[in-house]
């Protein structure tokens, strides 16, 4: 590739913006990456700023996210609701029938499942 303002003299790099290649003389270096022009790197300095408020919005911290992980909410939330159902099922009648223990059980398995999955993931940081 070619620098897209002096045709004899190879590119050194992409423009982050437009996609042009610039060359040594050409590139403007900044946090944003490599831009080509002035415009491309207001533009590119104001997407980093987008980029760096998207992230800080939803707790993603250096490619982490901080927030509740889809196991917490999908597993271990709905584990809980039935572990206490069938826990509030046997305390009202006294006794553990089968329907209260296999509540019980399942609430037990899906709220484990889903913090172990949880811990899990955050470890291998998918």
């Amino acid at each position: 590739m070619i620098c897209f303002e002096h045709s004899d003299i190879a590119a050194v790099g992409i423009c982050r913006i437009c996609g042009r290649g610039v060359c040594r003389s050409c590139a403007h270096v900044e946090k944003a990456g490599l831009a080509c022009s002035s415009a491309c790197q207001e533009y590119a300095e104001q997407l980093r700023i987008t980029n760096a408020r998207a992230m800080a919005a939803y707790g993603i911290v250096d490619g982490k996210s901080t927030l509740l992980s889809n196991w917490i909410l999908c597993s271990a939330l709905p584990g809980i609701v039935f572990f206490a159902i069938g826990a509030a099922s046997a305390y009202r009648a006294a006794y553990i029938d089968n329907s209260d223990a296999f509540a019980m059980a399942a609430g037990a398995v899906f709220t484990f499942g889903g913090i172990y999955q949880h811990f899990l993931q955050r470890r291998v940081g998918k």
